[in-house]
């Protein structure tokens, strides 16, 4: 959600300066949810991009591209994310099946 604010205030700001900060901070914070292996922060970022479009009157045309280009990221990285064995893993329903009986553990 963070990354997504950081990208809607680079669209605000006036300052170059500031521009390249936030778009810096973007990209920092997507790398960080690639690299934290959830399944929520995909989540996370995925609605806004969706969402905002349709919500956003002023600088419709920014969000369509902005959910244009993830969908052309999604599409060429996916494949390549997926196989590495470890992301996989994390990704699957292997780690949900795991997690379900470390609670029933704890009851």
């Amino acid at each position: 959600m963070t990354a997504f604010l950081a990208f809607h205030f680079a669209a605000w700001t006036e300052s170059t300066r500031a521009k390249v900060f936030y778009y810096i901070a973007v990209v920092i914070m997507v790398l960080a949810v690639y690299f934290a292996y959830s399944r929520t922060g995909y989540i996370a970022l995925a609605i806004p991009v969706l969402v905002m479009p349709f919500v956003v009157r002023s600088s419709r045309l920014r969000y369509v591209a902005l959910s244009g280009m993830a969908v052309c990221v999604l599409v060429m990285a996916v494949p390549m994310m997926l196989q590495n064995k470890q992301f996989f893993h994390r990704m699957t329903k292997d780690t949900v099946s795991i997690r379900v009986k470390i609670n029933e553990s704890f009851r």
